[in-house]
């Protein structure tokens, strides 16, 4: 158990790894026909509790961040570093995590789960050939800690997940994972521990890059100065992309959004 608490600590820091923008725009190939992923009653299931456990974590972060300005959050990263977890649990546990990721003993077991995730990141790389994504996860763990071999073996299988000892006590150890962390998101993100404290014993990271290009892009000849309405109520004059094109648009008192798809 109390690794577990420790596994589950570092994934409130590591969560959070979603790509940055690179600025190089090179010659974008033709976006090819969508493909539907076809799903099994089940895994339609499962993707139904997924997109569920994405609003009731949005929900959390908003409430308990809402004093920052900007939070940038990736529940899919959430969703596979707890999964990964979960294959490590038992007892008690493993039906609480089972729980919290909205996909209960009662009605799915840990091999749906883990079967579906695979099955959709799988998808998900293969689905836009416009689109640059990269989804890895990773498992550190102290040198002499044992685990089971079943849990690195499910986590390499299912995961892809790359499975290494490191020596926590070492001071090279944090630069190891930074290392890593850089390389799986372009050095988009290139510190995630800043130290590594005595009694971690695991960490279980997931990097998740993206960058897309939309459907119907803009023109920079088409941007222009406009009036931006700040935080406090003042205004001031911000550069603003234009173009005139149909989306999908909602609205109600709260806010209004556009929905701007990627490639395909």
């Amino acid at each position: 158990m109390l690794m577990l608490k420790k596994t589950i600590a570092a994934l409130s820091l590591l969560s959070i790894l979603a790509a940055c923008q690179n600025d190089e725009n090179p010659p974008q190939p033709e976006p090819k026909p969508r493909q539907d992923i076809n799903l099994t009653r089940v895994e339609q299931a499962l993707m139904d509790k997924g997109t569920d456990f994405a609003f009731r974590f949005f929900d959390q972060v908003c409430s308990t961040e809402k004093e920052k300005p900007n939070v940038f959050v990736s529940p899919l990263s959430a969703s596979l570093c707890l999964s990964m977890i979960t294959n490590g649990a038992s007892g008690n546990t493993l039906t609480e995590m089972q729980n919290v990721l909205g996909f209960p003993a009662a009605s799915f077991s840990l091999d749906d789960l883990n079967n579906y995730n695979q099955k959709l990141t799988s998808a998900l790389l293969d689905l836009d050939n416009t689109t640059q994504l990269g989804i890895a996860n990773s498992i550190w763990i102290k040198e002499g800690f044992k685990v089971y071999d079943s849990f690195v073996d499910v986590n390499k299988k299912m995961y892809d997940a790359q499975v290494q000892e490191l020596d926590f006590a070492s001071p090279t150890a944090k630069d190891v994972i930074n290392q890593w962390c850089a390389e799986q998101t372009n050095n988009c993100i290139k510190e995630v521990i800043q130290r590594i404290p005595e009694d971690a014993r695991m960490y279980l990271i997931n990097a998740l890059y993206f960058k897309g290009i939309w459907k119907s892009q803009f023109q920079k000849s088409d941007t222009r100065q406009e009036n931006f309405t700040n935080s406090d109520g003042t205004e001031q004059k911000v550069n603003m992309m234009n173009q005139t094109e149909t989306f999908n648009y909602a609205q109600n008192s709260a806010f209004s959004i556009a929905e701007l798809p990627y490639g395909n």
